[in-house]
């Protein structure tokens, strides 16, 4: 029940950032998105084309966090 209670309404989305596919999917959720968080290591977000710079382009209020 707790489960349920806190994670009313959220989605889950697998996406293979390694294809063109998968990041254009990512930019499209970017568009609308209020905060994105990622664990990779520095730099790999940049080498898949979704770094910090490329998504601030998209969508410039966004709050990118990386851990």
């Amino acid at each position: 029940m707790y489960f349920q209670l806190v994670n009313r309404k959220k989605r889950c989305l697998t996406l293979d950032l390694k294809q063109a596919a998968g990041v254009s999917a990512f930019m499209r959720l970017v568009a609308t998105a209020d905060v994105i968080l990622e664990g990779f290591r520095p730099g790999v977000g940049d080498k898949l084309g979704i770094g910090c710079q490329a998504v601030c382009a998209i969508n410039p209020r966004i709050v990118y966090c990386a851990i």
